[in-house]
């Protein structure tokens, strides 16, 4: 294999973390109601598990779902995920911008 030729090792596991950057305008919010979002996506989305950044955000509006590729193995091992589809990244960011982060009342 040439140095410019690369092939993705077979079997690579799927990604299971995501980061969730908020938009600019819902930051503080999104913030107060971390374990509330984190708990609905959850559930919205068996098998993955999500981070929320609490020190950046984007001004235009969207949420951002970030996957996380990779992880530490046994000794000096890095294990790279297989890319996960841009539906699935699309439809974890709409689901965020669905979430109501406003604080619900107990009954």
């Amino acid at each position: 294999m040439n140095s410019r030729e690369y092939s993705a090792p077979m079997n690579q596991p799927a990604v299971t973390e995501f980061v969730i950057i908020p938009p600019a305008d819902m930051r503080e919010s999104i913030i107060l109601a971390a374990e509330r979002l984190q708990a609905w996506l959850e559930v919205a989305f068996p098998g993955h598990r999500f981070r929320l950044e609490t020190r950046w955000a984007f001004n235009d509006g969207a949420f951002r779902a970030i996957p996380i590729m990779s992880a530490g193995g046994n000794g000096d091992a890095i294990i790279i995920c297989e890319t996960p589809s841009p539906d699935l990244i699309a439809a974890i960011s709409k689901a965020c911008g669905e979430f109501d982060p406003r604080p619900t009342s107990a009954s």
